[in-house]
């Protein structure tokens, strides 16, 4: 896949055995996300090259069997209350921020 994409992530932190700091940091570290925001608790909206079942597929080591969704939205069918620089990150170019040598963001993104 060239292009990114961005999904939500969001899991049911209940179960015995989920650890949300472990997800998150998954999240902060992996090369697989390029940028990620998070401005309500458990839930994550991240940019990826990956495909859902990719995505979905490494978030299972640290979910195991809880039930979680990873789905797909654009900067065109998301609404809700979020401060401006939630709205924004949606819309920010965040592949211009890849370095051509690593493939990792070059910044940090909004959290």
């Amino acid at each position: 896949m060239s292009g990114l994409r961005t999904y939500i992530i969001v899991y049911d932190a209940t179960k015995p055995g989920v650890s949300p700091p472990a997800i998150h940091q998954y999240i902060v570290d992996s090369k697989d996300i390029v940028a990620w925001m998070s401005y309500i608790p458990l839930v994550h909206f991240v940019k990826t090259r990956l495909e859902p079942a990719q995505l979905a597929g490494k978030l299972t080591v640290f979910l195991q069997s809880t039930y979680f969704v990873v789905a797909e939205v654009t900067a065109y069918n998301v609404n809700g209350l979020l401060p401006k620089p939630g709205w924004d990150w949606f819309y920010f170019d965040h592949e211009r921020l890849l370095l051509p040598s690593s493939g990792t963001a070059s910044v940090g993104s909004i959290t």
